[in-house]
């Protein structure tokens, strides 16, 4: 069995059993602790009440405290034992239900807190630790009161007060090696300067039996030395900063020894001596130390001679050279504590108050991260969460950290649905590397998309019911200028029924009119129906020809069409019946384009691979493009292209290019537009090269991230 006091200077080496008082609502406890350690190592004896408790006079050296802490008066009792004994170190004992708890007893007074699941092979280790804490603080505690009583020390209580700080902090034998051990226990009891700097110069002070020493440290950033900290130096000195380029930091950073302003050691040769001897006479200090940290020159440590006149010996001066090894560590230490801490508090900001939930895990699978977005979403504690293994997370959430950790996969935007909900959450993921890129963990964001998917369905709703009224009006609009010539030519029938001419007018007119209502009510009902594609393997020579055939003979008259295939005989996937369509009115809109007559043509190539949808796979793009040399068209009316109605000539109603992009959205593939006045116009589109099985997964994973496949006012 461990022994807790193994490393404590306070307790002999012979002392080998440990006094635990216990306090208990578990009336088993005591004989199954008195089971599991016996008497060997440590002595256990019981608290009956809560008066014994606080009156008892003599409770041990630590107090094992295992009540019901969730009970109203369970947490208040702890700061009523601290009142009542404030050096006892005390060991909380919580149940699995009360460890969120554990912050809580520590804040009121607890040294430690311990699972009573964990007693029977974490107790030695807990009980060591809360007692080489309550040494720590003794011996903080006892150098304060020193340095307190050296702050209003006055004529003769200063020799009394080096006799009493000798005998705390010196050993009786007064060797280098308790010196180290003292001070090394100084340094390391806190990490802020301003506590940190005043112990350890207290110490020096009077071991070196020096009157006067301070300590300067570059200040980050301002390219200078200040004094941070200073015993037996007057006020006024602590206003003094050294440049960096002053002669006595300069010789300090490029020697890297001790200087000194008298002595056999004075530096009577080398870099302009005299300055740095008047540098140190400014100072009135004798001796100047550097402190170095990694190559760099962090600060110097300045000393008089001993109090009795005589310079410090070599020895003396070597040994000050090792300690000011320890302070420059120290200060280091203390200054990455402090770019840590304020790093640490900054991260946790981000993570409390950040909208989207945040989990990491380390590359031991274990869950390093869970800030309170993520149990909220999630309906999980954090104190459930921490530490543990990330399978315990709902499946969809293990299973992406699993493919991310293991396999290597990032997941983008991949979304998911919570289990026993209908909540959709939105997923990515990425590995945390190292330096040299080992894998150091991962890290999962996530956030609930059910407000998000509700502002689309609205959106999406919004948008519908925009193009319905456009549609509708426009349509109205249509319908009315045709049924305007029919009933102007039929209220005229009667009277002109004898005139040739005008029964050959009435019959072109109404004819023609009649043609305009019918693929103005067929493009209505077009868009009035759910697109579903038909998908078949089909080559576009095919297409391509079908296309030219429906363009009326009359308007393609004087119109040269050409192809260039950059793979013969392309078979794709594809909608026969719809994407007729797409070509017949991407060549209708390059005939009309063209006054006089003139060529179009169609480039199709295969396009490097692309990352399809939210998927992140990879899939072959084909590439048509129908390009015109006509009028071209401007900038305002190519924004303008995909309205519905839209159209800058007598020919047609302006749904053409409604109807391609239509169709090509339900291919999953997008459309653009480039044009020039007086250089011409290129529809471009492309199309992912599938089967309409293999896009099936693409198509749900797209509807929930794009708006329903409706017309908008922008190119895609």
């Amino acid at each position: 069995m461990d022994n807790p006091y193994a490393l404590n200077p306070y307790h002999s080496s012979k002392k080998e059993v440990t006094h635990i008082s216990l306090f208990s609502s578990n009336l088993d406890l005591f004989k199954q602790l008195k089971e599991w350690f016996g008497v060997t190592s440590y002595r256990f004896s019981t608290v009956t009440s809560q008066e014994e408790l606080i009156e008892r006079g003599v409770l041990g050296e630590i107090l094992l405290l295992d009540t019901r802490f969730q009970s109203p008066e369970g947490l208040p009792l702890i700061r009523r034992i601290k009142d009542a004994h404030p050096e006892l170190p005390i060991l909380a004992c919580l149940s699995k239900e009360e460890q969120g708890l554990g912050h809580t007893v520590v804040a009121l007074g607890a040294d430690d807190f311990i699972l009573d699941s964990e007693l029977q092979d974490l107790l030695p280790r807990f009980i060591r630790r809360s007692l080489e804490k309550r040494n720590l603080r003794r011996d903080l505690s006892e150098t304060r009161q020193l340095l307190n009583m050296e702050l209003v020390r006055k004529g003769s209580q200063e020799e009394n007060f080096k006799t009493v700080l000798r005998e705390v902090l010196e050993p009786k034998t007064q060797n280098h090696r308790d010196v180290i051990k003292n001070f090394s226990r100084i340094l390391s009891a806190s990490q802020d300067l301003d506590q940190l700097i005043p112990l350890a110069l207290m110490v020096l002070k009077d071991y070196f039996h020096v009157s006067r020493m301070g300590l300067f440290l570059d200040e980050l950033g301002v390219g200078s030395f200040v004094l941070r900290g200073g015993v037996g130096i007057p006020d006024e000195q602590f206003e003094k900063v050294m440049s960096r380029h002053s002669v006595l930091v300069s010789s300090l950073a490029n020697q890297g020894t001790i200087l000194y302003r008298t002595g056999s050691n004075s530096v009577a040769s080398g870099s302009q001596p005299l300055e740095v001897q008047r540098e140190l006479d400014n100072l009135q200090c004798e001796v100047a130390v550097p402190l170095f940290v990694k190559g760099k020159l962090v600060g110097f440590l300045v000393c008089n001679n001993k109090v009795s006149g005589t310079p410090l010996t070599e020895s003396d001066l070597t040994f000050l050279f090792s300690l000011c090894g320890q302070i420059a560590i120290a200060v280091e230490n203390a200054r990455l504590y402090s770019v840590l801490s304020v790093q640490k508090r900054y991260l946790d900001s981000v993570l409390t108050n950040v909208l989207s939930g945040v989990i990491t895990v380390d590359n031991k699978e274990e869950i390093k991260t869970f800030n309170p977005k993520a149990e909220e979403i999630l309906g999980i504690g954090a104190n459930d969460a921490l530490f543990q293994n990330f399978r315990i997370l709902p499946s969809p959430f293990s299973d992406v950290l699993r493919e991310t950790l293991i396999d290597g996969k990032s997941f983008h935007r991949h979304e998911v649905t919570l289990p026993n909900s209908d909540r959709p959450i939105g997923i990515s993921t990425s590995q945390l590397k190292g330096n040299k890129g080992e894998t150091l963990g991962c890290v999962i964001v996530f956030a609930d998309l059910t407000d998000i998917q509700k502002q689309r369905e609205w959106s999406r709703h919004q948008d519908h019911m925009k193009f319905v009224n456009k549609v509708a009006m426009r349509s109205s609009h249509e319908l009315k200028n045709c049924l305007v010539s029919i009933r102007t030519f039929t209220q005229l029938l009667p009277d002109k029924y004898s005139d040739e001419q005008f029964r050959t007018d009435f019959y072109a007119i109404v004819n023609h009119e009649v043609d305009r209502l019918t693929v103005l009510v067929d493009n209505l009902n077009f868009f009035a129906q759910n697109l579903e594609l038909y998908r078949v393997p089909i080559g576009l020579d095919r297409i391509f020809d079908d296309a030219i055939a429906m363009i009326p003979a009359e308007e393609r008259e004087n119109v040269a069409f050409t192809k260039e295939f950059d793979l013969e005989g392309i078979t794709m996937e594809l909608d026969t019946e719809n994407m007729k369509k797409v070509f017949y009115n991407c060549f209708r809109n390059a005939v009309q384009a063209m006054d006089d007559g003139g060529q179009v043509d169609v480039r199709v190539k295969k396009e490097n691979q692309k990352v399809f949808g939210s998927s992140k796979e990879k899939v072959d793009f084909i590439r048509i493009e129908f390009h015109d040399n006509g009028n071209g068209m401007p900038v305002e009316e190519l924004e303008r292209a995909f309205e519905p109605f839209f159209t800058t000539n007598n020919r047609g109603i302006g749904l053409g290019l409604t109807i391609v992009k239509k169709i090509v959205d339900a291919h999953l593939g997008s459309v653009q537009i480039d044009s020039e006045v007086g250089k011409g116009t290129t529809v471009t589109v492309i199309v992912p090269n599938k089967s309409n099985a293999e896009l099936e997964s693409a198509q749900e994973k797209k509807t929930l991230h794009s708006n329903e496949s409706t017309p908008q006012n922008t190119n895609s």
